[in-house]
């Protein structure tokens, strides 16, 4: 029952983020700034905003795959075969949950003032999720159970276990991330104890690598999500660029938020990482006239994102009926 709630919370913390994507990404497409030459634009043309939001859009639709995945290895399941199942819902928690708190926080930002206010929503699921992060286990406690049993050898299911979904290059190297780290931190614990020192003081350590371990094998198995749930479209089809174009946006965001350490690694050259920032504009551009299909796809109920800046008439006009 334990992994169970664990992986329903961090489910329920991603629908809140996907409800604040909807109701922000609405906003964004009607509220109008100054900007030069043109005298104003609709606050999604502006790259700050439209950066933000899309990457949002890409990363929680990872999670949303993440977690059904989760979910429906847990329902193929038994109560014991579920205990097997621990370290998958230890990974997704904390990663999960994470990610939703920093989109939902974002898309308060984005949206100003407007973001604050209750009637608007943002601010309510985004107290859920910080409920959520230290429900059913403290995230970082999680993350360091978890590592210390991937570094121990312990099986994980995958999502492309028994599929042959091919990985890019940019995703083999999230994987890659997750490899190094396990191996760095198996044989930092492995080696001779130094005089006075204990298992704990070795593990607290590592404690640090162990977290980041945990935070990188969880962003790779959303990756993993993302490639299988593209190669079940079929490749002339809408779904099919839809998901392409979401994929592109999280794998350049993944390598441009850990550009130092694949750097430092010898896996990414100065002069791919120098193009990140280009190559994630351009995938913002390719996702843009597909933002519609995704929030479709997440099937919101109209009460989740009830919120004046949500109105289909209209913020202005949803505000002035509230006042008549």
């Amino acid at each position: 029952m334990l992994q169970t709630g664990r992986v329903a919370l961090s489910c329920g913390a991603v629908a809140s983020a996907r409800a604040s994507l909807s109701i922000a990404l609405s906003y964004a497409r009607q509220r109008r700034v100054a900007v030069p030459d043109r005298g104003t634009a609709a606050m999604l043309e502006c790259w700050n905003v439209q950066h933000d939001l899309l990457i949002g859009l890409a990363r929680i639709q990872a999670c949303t795959l993440f977690g059904r995945f989760v979910q429906e290895r847990f329902s193929e399941e038994g109560d014991e075969e579920r205990e097997r199942l621990s370290l998958l819902a230890m990974l997704l928690k904390p990663y999960i949950s994470r990610t939703a708190f920093e989109i939902i926080q974002t898309c308060r930002e984005r949206c100003g003032a407007q973001g604050m206010f209750g009637v608007n929503r943002i601010p309510e699921y985004l107290g859920t999720c910080q409920a959520v992060m230290t429900a059913e286990g403290e995230n970082q406690v999680l993350q360091l159970t978890a590592a210390r049993r991937l570094v121990m050898g312990e099986h994980l299911r995958t999502p492309s276990e028994g599929t042959d979904a091919a990985r890019t290059e940019g995703s083999s190297l999230f994987a890659e991330r997750a490899r190094r780290l396990r191996t760095r931190i198996a044989q930092g614990l492995e080696a001779p104890l130094g005089p006075g020192e204990d298992r704990f003081e070795r593990w607290n350590a590592w404690s640090t690598e162990a977290i980041a371990l945990a935070e990188a094998q969880g962003e790779a198995l959303a990756l993993e999500c993302l490639q299988v749930a593209l190669r079940a479209e079929v490749p002339s089809s809408e779904g099919f660029r839809t998901a392409s174009a979401v994929l592109r946006v999280f794998v350049a965001d993944g390598l441009r938020r850990h550009a130092g350490w694949f750097q430092s690694e010898g896996l990414l050259g100065a002069e791919e990482a120098r193009r990140l920032d280009v190559e994630l504009r351009e995938a913002c551009v390719e996702l843009l006239p597909h933002v519609p299909r995704v929030l479709e796809s997440f099937a919101l109920p109209e009460a989740l994102r009830e919120a004046p800046i949500a109105a289909p008439e209209g913020y202005v006009e949803a505000w002035a009926r509230r006042f008549r």
